[in-house]
């Protein structure tokens, strides 16, 4: 793709300045030609450029846990796989702003793992559809923990479902809970 546009690049130089140049001053050619590469370089940065809020397609438990530490960015995810946790998840980094397409995947505690800790001052938004399952926790919630952060879901219903905790929220077992949002 690079040398296609590269040559593209040339040929479109050439078309456009290789014509006599009898009746053209020199300075005002060599800025007209700097102008027009300029130009293209602008409408080549604005058609293939990095999209700053690009998601990155996250398909396990170790690489949403690379993106929820802040370990690998941009943190706009997409689950193209449900995430089955384990006892490493890291501490979500510090004013971490994070949008996860949940794609009706499937967060799974495996009854043993707690979920998702959202510190102060932090953002989550979830949209699409996702299931929260089987977390467990002592303390500090169980499927999520918010305390001083925002949390939305949106696009679809959000399930928790055989979720545990003994603070914070009353304990209930195998009972889900659904939230839809348009």
């Amino acid at each position: 793709m690079k040398k296609l546009l590269q040559k593209l690049f040339i040929n479109l130089f050439v078309i456009a300045y290789d014509k006599p140049r009898k009746h053209v001053i020199a300075g005002l050619t060599r800025n007209l030609k700097f102008l027009f590469s300029f130009l293209i370089l602008i409408v080549f940065m604005f058609f293939t450029g990095v999209n700053a809020y690009s998601q990155s397609n996250v398909s396990d438990f170790t690489e949403f846990n690379d993106y929820w530490t802040g370990n690998a960015t941009p943190p706009n995810i997409s689950l193209t796989g449900d995430i089955i946790f384990g006892p490493a998840l890291g501490t979500a980094a510090l004013g971490l702003n994070m949008t996860i397409a949940g794609n009706d995947r499937i967060f799974d505690g495996l009854g043993t793992y707690s979920g998702l800790n959202l510190g102060s001052g932090m953002s989550l938004a979830i949209n699409g559809g996702i299931t929260f399952q089987n977390f467990e926790n002592s303390s500090n919630g169980g499927a999520i923990y918010v305390n001083g952060s925002n949390i939305s879901f949106s696009g679809g219903s959000t399930t928790f479902q055989n979720n545990t905790s003994m603070t914070y929220i009353t304990l209930v077992r195998s009972a889900s809970i659904v939230l839809f949002s348009a």
